[in-house]
């Protein structure tokens, strides 16, 4: 709800009074096969009104091989569709013939790219507008989780927002960001 009815409405206005450019970079830490990937995709094509004509770059990584490999094919089961609304589910997938699997239309999967990447590890990347880094973290220790906020917190561009989860154990651990809300961040702009 955050995404579609606060963050990416703001984004677009700040875009329509040249605030920024029409560009938006996310990055989906830990994305395992890629819903949360694909769900910003498809929030951000339903909120922007003009996201075709926009450079909308999303990021999934994850080091599981197999997590990434199936993240690239991009087929999803009734199971992973199960809470997408229906007008969603034909606005921006397609279904597949053999059997009940949907694909993302094309003009989601050109903004998708996933790659493997362990946390605990710099990723070379720009920065980014958005960050989730949720749901991974409770797997860490204390040390493992102030190395990965390490590598994470400079790629949050300066007025960009990182979503972490409640259980992630990392408030008292992130700085450089102001709380938002309980599990949202913001980078100061200056």
């Amino acid at each position: 709800n955050w995404l579609q009815e606060e963050f990416l409405p703001e984004v677009s206005r700040q875009a329509r009074v040249g605030e920024r450019r029409k560009t938006l970079r996310v990055w989906s830490a830990a994305c395992s096969t890629g819903d949360e990937a694909y769900s910003v995709a498809v929030c951000t094509a339903a909120t922007i009104p003009d996201a075709e004509q926009w450079k909308i770059e999303i990021v999934g990584t994850d080091i599981g091989v197999g997590a990434v490999q199936a993240a690239q094919t991009a087929e999803f089961g009734e199971r992973a569709m199960r809470l997408v609304p229906e007008p969603l589910v034909r606005r921006y997938f397609d279904k597949l013939p053999a059997g009940n699997l949907w694909k993302p239309k094309p003009m989601l999967l050109g903004w998708i790219k996933f790659r493997q990447h362990n946390l605990l590890e710099p990723l070379k990347e720009a920065p980014f507008d958005l960050v989730f880094l949720k749901n991974v973290l409770i797997y860490f220790d204390i040390a493992s989780k102030q190395r990965v906020l390490s590598h994470v917190l400079p790629l949050v561009a300066p007025g960009g927002m990182m979503v972490t989860a409640a259980a992630e154990g990392v408030s008292t651990l992130i700085t450089g960001l102001n709380k938002q809300k309980p599990w949202l961040y913001q980078k100061p702009r200056s």
